[in-house]
């Protein structure tokens, strides 16, 4: 019953630059996808965010994203 926010990359590292999303890559980012949400429902307040534009370390290449989720759930703590 706590307050969770799960940040998902919107960015697959496995993506080659200027080629098509393979089918691979793409059934790889689905069970991410699927993975990180199932955590984020194991809490009844939870929720997962796929951050547009962020590679995997989410704090380097969106730290605003972070930021804003730490906000919401200190937030959601008061409450």
């Amino acid at each position: 019953d706590l307050p969770v926010v799960v940040l998902v990359r919107g960015v697959s590292p496995y993506l080659i630059p200027g080629k098509p999303q393979s089918e691979t890559n793409k059934a790889i980012e689905a069970a991410n996808l699927e993975l990180l949400t199932a955590l984020a429902r194991s809490s009844t307040r939870g929720e997962a965010r796929v951050v547009p534009g962020a590679c995997h370390e989410i704090q380097e290449c969106r730290p605003q994203a972070v930021v804003t989720a730490v906000d919401d759930v200190l937030g959601r703590i008061s409450r």
